[in-house]
């Protein structure tokens, strides 16, 4: 059976191996993303995916897969002063450094890619009705040959 696509078991496999971290315990994290509503106080959500594939080798069919899977790092605590900002701060880098970590671990993400790596991180700070946020959007960059 032709492989059409690793991004389902990709994201299924980065999910369960980011929730298998002892440093990740207690922290939501999910395959698509969530309303603020349902987001908890610490969260990693996965979300689109922008990608192409190319033949690879035209004698067997096989296709070379490159995606970026759009990840969010979320943290909210209650409060308004300097010691709340760099709280929130601090744990979302440190949630973004578990995924990093875990990635460099095993690029293969369980043999689901041939390689994969955070790219273009992004962080946006602010505050709603809660508390103070920080926010850290990134991609995670795959590839993979697939198969005829």
């Amino acid at each position: 059976m032709t492989t059409t696509s690793s991004i389902h078991a990709f994201k299924s496999a980065l999910v369960d191996g980011l929730v298998a971290r002892p440093g990740l315990a207690g922290v939501q994290v999910v395959s698509a993303p969530l309303t603020s509503k349902d987001a908890a106080r610490e969260s990693i959500q996965l979300g689109d995916v922008d990608g192409e594939q190319e033949w690879s080798a035209l004698g067997k069919l096989a296709r070379e897969e490159r995606y970026t899977v759009d990840v969010m790092v979320w943290v909210i605590r209650p409060g308004s002063d300097e010691a709340v900002f760099r709280e929130v701060r601090g744990r979302a880098f440190a949630l973004l450094a578990e995924v990093e970590d875990f990635l460099r671990a095993d690029p293969t993400v369980g043999g689901v890619a041939r390689v994969s790596a955070i790219r273009r991180p992004e962080v946006t700070e602010g505050a709603n009705p809660e508390g103070r946020v920080c926010r850290i959007d990134f991609q995670v960059a795959v590839e993979k040959r697939l198969p005829s």
